[in-house]
């Protein structure tokens, strides 16, 4: 059995934070979330590194800015010749998956 640390990503597009009570909403919109959240880190400042979802989101796999990883407006595709998170988590020891309606 793993002693690794659990790492759960979780990415929801146009969710905001204003709206959830993790973060203060007054009313119970995110139970579940709330659960989560006071078991975990949660994140209360964040800068998006792009405009939309691809370089954001390829940002925070990669750690890299758009600029230079490629996905972004004018390139819609990840050139896959940088290293994402669940590629080194999986190199040391832990099972990665990822659920997602987009390609």
């Amino acid at each position: 059995m793993s002693s690794l640390p659990n790492v759960l990503i979780l990415v929801m597009d146009t969710a905001r934070a204003q709206s959830l009570s993790c973060y203060g909403y007054e009313r119970a919109t995110s139970p579940n979330l709330d659960a989560l959240a006071a078991d975990s880190v949660l994140y209360e400042q964040a800068i998006a590194p792009g405009c939309w979802s691809l370089p954001s989101q390829m940002s925070l796999l990669t750690g890299l800015f758009p600029a230079k990883h490629g996905a972004h407006e004018l390139h819609l595709s990840y050139p896959h010749h940088y290293p994402t998170m669940p590629e080194v988590l999986r190199e040391t020891g832990y099972t990665t998956f990822g659920i997602s309606p987009n390609s």
